[in-house]
C-alpha cells in the first residue's frame, strides 16, 4: 500500500479526494484578490521592484517541459487538490499537502488547489493561474471561496488567486507578505514542500479567525504598506 497506510486510512484519502473532486465545476468564481512573485537565486540579491507581467526565464536542475513559443501549455486536469508535473515535490510531500488541503475543504473555510509546474511558458503566470481558476472552478457557488496557488519552478514564479468571498480577509497585501515573508525563502532554498505547507498553514490561520478581525488586520497591513517606503521590497505588497 502506498506511503505505508493501512488499508482503512488508504481507502478514506481517496475517499476524500473523490468527494474533493466531485466539489468542482460548482462555481465560476470572480476573483479578487491576486499575489504574485518572481523568486529569485539565493545568491541574486533583491526581489525584483514590482511583480512581473510575463515569465521570464531562468536555469534550473529540475526537468520538465521546455518553453514553446507558441500556443500556451495546456492544463493538467484536476484529480488531486496538489499536483506536481515539475516533479518537485515527493510523494510524500504531495499526501501531506492533499491532506492539508482536504482538511481545509472539510471544515467549509475554502476549497483550494495547487498545481506546480516546470514553466507556465510565454504565457505569465498571473494568466496561466486565471486560466486554472476557470478550467477548475474551485470553490463554493454561494460562498466564492476557492483559491489557486500556481508556482512555476523553472521560471522562479509564484501567484496566488482568491474568489471574492475571500477576498475581505484573504486581500492582496495580506497574500503578498505570506508569499514574500514565508514561502518565498524557503523556495529560495529549495524546499518547496516547505514554503507550501508554511503558506497553506498562515492562510487556515486567517480563514478560522473571527472575520471583522481578520479584515482590521488586514487593512491594518494596508495602512503599514502605504506609510512604507517603496523599495524593491516593498514594492511586492502593491
Amino acid at each position: 500500500m502506498k506511503h505505508g497506510l493501512n488499508p482503512v486510512n488508504y481507502c478514506l484519502r481517496w475517499l476524500s479526494l473523490a468527494l474533493f473532486v466531485l466539489g468542482l465545476g460548482i462555481s465560476l468564481p470572480t476573483l479578487a484578490a491576486t499575489a504574485s512573485s518572481e523568486i529569485q537565486p539565493l545568491n541574486s540579491g533583491l526581489f525584483p521592484s514590482a511583480p512581473q507581467t510575463t515569465s521570464t526565464s531562468a536555469s534550473s536542475t529540475n526537468s520538465g517541459d521546455s518553453k514553446s513559443n507558441y500556443g500556451v501549455i495546456p492544463l493538467p486536469p484536476l484529480n488531486t487538490p496538489v499536483i506536481d508535473t515539475s516533479n518537485t515535490l515527493s510523494p510524500a510531500d504531495v499526501q501531506q499537502l492533499d491532506q492539508q488541503v482536504l482538511a481545509i475543504h472539510k471544515a467549509g473555510r475554502a476549497q483550494i488547489g495547487i498545481v506546480i509546474v516546470p514553466t507556465t511558458g510565454n504565457e505569465s503566470v498571473f494568466d496561466y493561474a486565471l486560466r486554472v481558476s476557470k478550467q477548475w472552478r474551485l470553490g463554493d457557488v454561494k460562498r466564492d471561496d476557492g483559491l489557486v496557488i500556481v508556482v512555476a519552478v523553472q521560471d522562479r514564479k509564484i501567484q496566488i488567486l482568491t474568489g471574492y468571498g475571500l477576498e475581505g480577509v484573504l486581500p492582496d497585501v495580506v497574500l503578498s507578505r505570506i508569499i514574500r515573508d514565508s514561502m518565498t525563502p524557503l523556495f529560495r532554498t529549495g524546499h518547496y514542500a516547505e514554503g507550501l505547507k508554511v503558506g497553506l498553514t498562515q492562510i487556515d490561520d486567517i480563514l478560522q479567525m473571527d472575520p471583522a478581525i481578520a479584515q482590521q488586520q488586514a487593512r491594518d497591513l494596508q495602512n503599514q504598506a502605504n506609510e512604507t517606503p517603496r523599495d524593491s521590497i516593498s514594492n511586492m505588497l502593491g
